[in-house]
């Protein structure tokens, strides 16, 4: 598959499986931005700082906020990251149904997210500890430093260890872009699941690299493109009312954004076992066989 052949086929399966897709995404999307509507809620007026703030933001801005407060704005952050991993098990199905010509329904889907999710967890959790090995390596030295007194060695350590998560966090993201799918189309574990996908994504690192930063790039660039309108006049509203308006928003902007970079992992993943696999062609001898039976 081409780059274009990649991103206009993601964009393919958001449309065609529209029934599907957007009410499995919107059941790991709601709750956590409701529960992020609370925290914002409770942290401020989205007046108090301005557009694009968070809960955290909020409540350092206005120096207020509970340990309830600090609680829900940090829970509402975890599911909304955690839903990105369950969000993939949903998009891993719906390709390979559409490739094999299966129908799904929403049920189903969600029946197969909730049997996987443990590992779809699991996976998304390794990989980012993994992405931010290189910062915590140092991070343990430097907290000893900074207890015996060398707070000079301990800026030095967490500067290293800054300045080693952007390569190794890098790598680390190219060569996972595959886990979830590994998870669900394969029935296979976290640690597992991570293996499998560095073998296919290795062999053509730069070119997976590309397409997964060219995905996250256009799901940025649509996500502020649907967002600004309402998320400005929601922050000069002001009040309840203004985190209403911009709550809304950001699950309408995360509804297509996310399923869509998941389609393209999806497609990766696909793309990578037809190159090193024959994949293609097992799947016609898979379907000849079944017709002659």
């Amino acid at each position: 598959m081409t780059v274009a052949d990649l991103l206009d086929g993601s964009f393919r399966l958001l449309r065609n499986h529209a029934r599907v897709v957007f009410p499995a995404a919107a059941v790991f999307i709601v709750p956590a931005q409701l529960l992020s509507f609370a925290a914002n809620v409770r942290s401020g007026v989205p007046e108090d700082f301005g557009v694009g703030g968070t809960a955290f933001a909020g409540l350092a801005s206005t120096g207020s906020g509970s340990s309830v407060d600090v609680a829900f704005a940090v829970v509402a952050m975890l599911l909304g990251l955690l839903s990105v991993a369950l969000i993939g098990g949903v998009a891993c199905q719906v390709v390979i149904a559409s490739h094999d010509g299966h129908d799904l329904s929403l049920s189903g889907v969600l029946r197969r997210v909730r049997q996987k999710g443990w590992a779809l967890l699991g996976g998304w959790l390794l990989v980012h500890l993994l992405e931010a090995s290189g910062f915590l390596v140092f991070a343990a030295p430097a907290l000893a430093a900074w207890a015996g007194g060398g707070d000079t060695l301990a800026l030095v350590l967490l500067g290293i260890g800054f300045v080693l998560l952007v390569p190794i966090g890098f790598v680390v993201m190219t060569l996972s872009v595959a886990v979830a799918p590994c998870v669900v189309s394969e029935d296979l574990g976290p640690v597992t699941s991570i293996r499998r996908s560095w073998r296919l994504m290795r062999r053509r690192f730069w070119p997976v690299a590309g397409v997964a930063l060219l995905a996250g790039l256009i799901g940025s660039i649509v996500a502020q493109i649907l967002a600004a309108v309402p998320a400005t006049i929601g922050y000069a509203l002001g009040g309840v009312g203004g985190w209403v308006l911009i709550t809304a928003s950001t699950i309408i902007t995360m509804l297509i954004t996310q399923p869509f970079v998941a389609f393209v992992a999806t497609l990766q993943y696909l793309d990578g076992r037809i190159r090193t696999e024959g994949l293609d062609l097992q799947i016609i001898a898979d379907r000849l066989l079944a017709e002659e039976a």
